[in-house]
């Protein structure tokens, strides 16, 4: 079984404590001695992934002893990281009599993090939460435009397209943050979507093979997801979502991608292209997949 603790030192703190856990002595219930009144705390709202500090009533001149499931350190003040959330017993004995141990549970709380819905493009409204700490006392938002909330669940409009960063701070002991890509709004993508159908014919060039295959029989649909965001069926390429490109849209042309397909729409001419740049394979050189999409 995989220890779920995971040790966070000072190179000091490493060298002092690696001769400890190679020990095999273990404490031992000492009939003469006398137990001692300690007890041991630790950081408040302990987070998986972080480090949490814990110390001990005890004489730091006492001789600590540790016990973190498989774990042992003997440092009077150790800062440890859980990998995950749950409970886990600690265990702490001191000059290495089991008279004088005490031993607590501490629960550990999931890392927070942003949960972003609803917006997509300049002037709509985008949604943020934090699942994991619903009802802290205090959250300060910022969402990377000069703006900021101070709400659980804040909505915010970004006004123009681009990358944002969105960072929230829960109780000002944790944070989390997240990247929100807002599109520029091609407001053509529900033009070749809908109750629209289209024809295919399909070319392959390179390395030999210049053909051109027609399907004159078989009419599809292309699926609306959002503004930015079409399905295509399989009979195109592999059934996938392709997501709006604005690097690659030129004037009448939109461009849309997903892998190494490009899907290009003249919403003018009403015409749609899909490539695929593929190959090289063992016998031959890279070639070229267009499928042409036009109305029956």
């Amino acid at each position: 079984m995989k220890n779920p603790v995971k040790v966070l030192l000072s190179v000091f703190l490493v060298l002092a404590v690696m001769p400890a856990c190679k020990k095999k002595e273990k404490p031992v219930v000492n009939p003469t001695s006398t137990s001692i009144s300690f007890d041991f705390s630790w950081d408040d709202n302990p987070i998986a992934g972080t480090d949490i500090t814990f110390r001990s009533t005890a004489p730091k001149t006492s001789k600590h002893r540790w016990a973190f499931g498989g774990t042992i350190l003997t440092v009077a003040e150790p800062k440890i990281q859980f990998i995950r959330k749950g409970v886990y017993d600690v265990s702490l004995t001191i000059d290495d009599d089991y008279n004088n141990t005490v031993t607590k549970q501490i629960t550990i709380g999931d890392k927070p993090y942003i949960v972003a819905t609803g917006g997509i493009c300049p002037g709509d409204t985008f949604y943020f939460s934090t699942p994991a700490y619903p009802a802290a006392s205090t959250y300060n938002w910022n969402f990377g435009d000069g703006y900021t909330a101070a709400t659980a669940t804040p909505y915010h409009i970004f006004t123009t397209e681009g990358i944002y960063t969105v960072s929230v701070n829960i109780d000002n002991k944790m944070g989390a943050s997240t990247i929100v890509q807002v599109y520029k709004d091609p407001i053509h993508t529900a033009k070749m979507t809908n109750s629209r159908t289209w024809h295919i014919q399909r070319r392959q060039e390179g390395y030999q093979l210049d053909t051109m295959h027609y399907f004159p029989d078989e009419v599809f649909a292309l699926q609306y997801i959002n503004k930015v965001t079409v399905l295509c069926p399989s009979q195109f390429t592999d059934e996938s979502e392709y997501v709006y490109n604005a690097e690659k849209s030129k004037g009448n042309v939109l461009a849309y991608s997903t892998g190494d397909y490009m899907l290009y729409f003249d919403h003018v001419q009403d015409t749609i292209r899909i490539t695929l740049i593929d190959g090289p394979g063992k016998l031959e050189g890279p070639y070229k997949w267009t499928t042409s999409l036009y109305t029956p």
